[in-house]
């Protein structure tokens, strides 16, 4: 293994010990460890993938100020005090559009990025990917439907969020996975890689999933371990994205063996 792979690795297990962190700490300390992970992390990776937007020109640089836009305004969602205050402020149409515009930024900067591969097709195994992956999607776009309607809500615009929101998070998703394997074969042709890119990506696939492999399989009793569970899911991923965007600008400034000595 080389250095690169090595320091990589070591970071994924630092993101994963402090993602479990949520699971082991007590519940009132876990809460505000949470509080101030989560946007932190966010914020870390909205300003390293500003600084790696400086380092490129074009389209490349459009992807990643996009990235960044969109990090940045996840932040305030990720601060659960000021989305209970904005809530009776904005009503829940206001949060749908809040996050419309976050997504709309994420997939401007997958624009860009699959702008500059040029790729027209993607090789056997993404779509296989992506034909597994559909299925899943689906039955939670479905399954949150159900919860939704068994619910009973008197609030027809919470309901209609509830209903939106499943089916933009998926479809957000099936967009993403063909632009990691669209960027990946690019770089296969090239004769080049870039495992801080795909950390980037698969960081920010997982981020659209706990909340709903949670609902499917943990007893919706169990709220405590819910909120336990996904609160160290998003952690990690935001960490991974975190990672692979300190990864790249680095890799630009210092070489990988900064890294590593930076890191002893």
């Amino acid at each position: 293994m080389d250095d690169r792979k090595r320091i990589l690795l070591i970071a994924v297990i630092g993101a994963a010990a402090l993602a479990f962190l949520c699971l082991i700490l007590p519940a009132n300390v876990a809460y505000y460890y949470v509080l101030i992970m989560h946007p932190l992390t966010l914020l870390a990776g909205f300003i390293f993938a500003l600084q790696v937007s400086t380092i490129y020109t074009g389209d490349l640089k459009k992807s990643f100020l996009f990235l960044s836009l969109f990090l940045l305004v996840y932040v305030p969602v990720n601060i659960q005090p000021l989305v209970q205050y904005l809530i009776p402020i904005m009503g829940n149409y206001g949060l749908l559009v809040l996050q419309i515009l976050n997504y709309a930024l994420l997939l401007a900067s997958c624009f860009y990025t699959v702008k500059v591969i040029d790729v027209k097709r993607m090789n056997r195994y993404g779509w296989l990917f992506l034909a597994l992956l559909t299925p899943l999607c689906l039955y939670i776009i479905y399954h949150s439907f159900q919860l939704v309607r068994g619910s009973n809500m008197n609030d027809a615009a919470a309901a209609i969020v509830g209903v939106l929101i499943p089916v933009i998070d998926m479809a957000v998703v099936l967009m993403l996975v063909p632009v990691l394997f669209l960027y990946l074969q690019y770089l296969k042709a090239q004769a080049q890689e870039s495992i801080t890119f795909t950390f980037i990506m698969v960081g920010l696939i997982l981020n659209f999933f706990p909340v709903y492999i949670i609902e499917i399989f943990v007893s919706a009793s169990s709220q405590i371990v819910n909120n336990t569970i996904m609160n160290a899911a998003y952690l990690f991923s935001y960490l991974l994205m975190a990672i692979g965007l300190y990864a790249n600008r680095k890799y630009d400034d210092w070489g990988f063996k900064m890294i590593e000595k930076a890191l002893r």
